[in-house]
């Protein structure tokens, strides 16, 4: 393949963002998922770093993002293009592949992906929408000309765009830039997300905030109180984040998280120091370093309805173990045997039926047991 040839989708130059842009409508945003900082840029468009989740991976394994600089992240401006995003990998890294993710809902109107790849040195970005892969554009030296991917975002659904940049030579350096944005995007997104789930308040440029963003086991940690192994700075943005939330989006994402990564008494401090899980995240969803603000806000309301308007951590693990689209190696760490029903891998008919008994709002077994069955959608249900 040809450096900055595309494989496998049909890509055109890049246009001016003003040409590409449709005309908002009063219950939807545009959304430029770089830059630096939480803002209104000067277009109108949302610029929201805050909203791109990132990991980095060996080839057995992924983990969380804790440092800004070793992975996907937002800058205000390069080579004159504003809000990119950008990745910078040192000669001989550790890693692999370096993956970045973003997920939107549109309502009727439906809406549009435009993910522009700017510049590519010594390495092959390869993109995703939910889970097929759309292709990839790779470039030895340097890619000269941008190449841009349009995907039309389905009315009234809830999809997601994940981008995994592969050094081509690992021992020289490489790097690549690109720029993602949705347009017709529902507000109520950037309202959980940026407003209610205050990830906004965590990416503002420093370690601390990102690291806090996009380690789950640290969020976890912060949401219930055991800050002892934080640094200041990021005791200071716990401090932040936690004042920002109100009670019950703390008591929802807790749960959601402790169903995610475990309970804190069971993380060891390896868990903590290394935030390594041996899984491929662009093939399976892997709860435990998937992002926990978008799985709250795009997955929480069916979630919890299948609970029984409740925050059950146990019957969230039961969501998470019955589902197909689940990574196996998470399934087989924290999914208990009793929980599944080994020929089928769903829910086991006395983990409903216990699920319903303690839940008050439930009508009935039967109810919640088909429920769950219709609970995940957009990122919580690819196929």
């Amino acid at each position: 393949m040809k450096d900055g040839q595309i494989q496998g989708i049909e890509a055109g130059e890049n246009d001016e963002a003003g040409g590409r842009r449709r005309r908002r409508e009063s219950t939807t945003m545009n959304i430029d998922f770089g830059g630096r900082t939480s803002r209104v840029d000067g277009q109108g468009e949302m610029v929201r770093p805050a909203l791109v989740k990132s990991s980095a991976c060996t080839d057995t394994a992924c983990q969380d993002c804790g440092k800004l600089a070793d992975c996907w992240h937002g800058v205000s401006q390069m080579f004159g293009i504003h809000n990119p995003l950008i990745i910078s990998v040192p000669a001989n890294s550790a890693f692999t592949r370096y993956v970045a993710e973003v997920w939107a809902k549109c309502p009727s109107t439906g809406g549009k992906w435009a993910f522009t790849i700017r510049r590519i040195t010594n390495g092959k970005v390869t993109i995703f929408h939910d889970s097929t892969l759309l292709g990839e554009v790779s470039a030895g030296a340097f890619l000269w000309q941008p190449k841009t991917i349009d995907v039309p975002i389905a009315s009234n659904t809830k999809s997601r765009m994940r981008a995994a940049f592969s050094p081509i030579v690992a021992t020289q350096e490489s790097f690549a830039e690109v720029r993602l944005d949705a347009d017709g995007v529902d507000k109520s997104v950037d309202d959980c997300m940026t407003v209610k789930d205050c990830v906004s308040i965590l990416v503002d440029g420093g370690d601390a905030g990102f690291e806090l963003r996009n380690v789950n086991v640290m969020q976890l940690h912060c949401l219930t109180g055991n800050t002892g192994a934080f640094s200041s700075a990021l005791k200071d943005k716990c401090i932040a984040w936690m004042a920002c939330m109100d009670a019950t989006k703390k008591t929802f994402l807790t749960a959601l998280l402790k169903a995610a990564v475990g309970s804190t008494s069971l993380i060891s401090d390896v868990a903590m120091a290394n935030h390594t899980q041996k899984v491929d995240p662009i093939t399976c969803v892997n709860p435990e370093s998937d992002d926990p603000e978008s799985w709250e806000c795009a997955c929480l309301d069916e979630m919890t309805k299948a609970c029984g308007g409740e925050a059950d951590e146990e019957c969230f693990l039961g969501l998470l173990c019955s589902r197909t689209t689940i990574c196996a190696t998470w399934k087989d760490a924290h999914c208990p045997a009793k929980m599944l029903q080994a020929e089928t891998g769903r829910m086991a008919p006395a983990f409903v039926a216990a699920a319903a008994k303690r839940s008050t709002k439930a009508s009935s077994n039967t109810a919640l047991g088909n429920s769950l069955d219709g609970s995940f959608q957009g990122k919580c249900a690819e196929q």
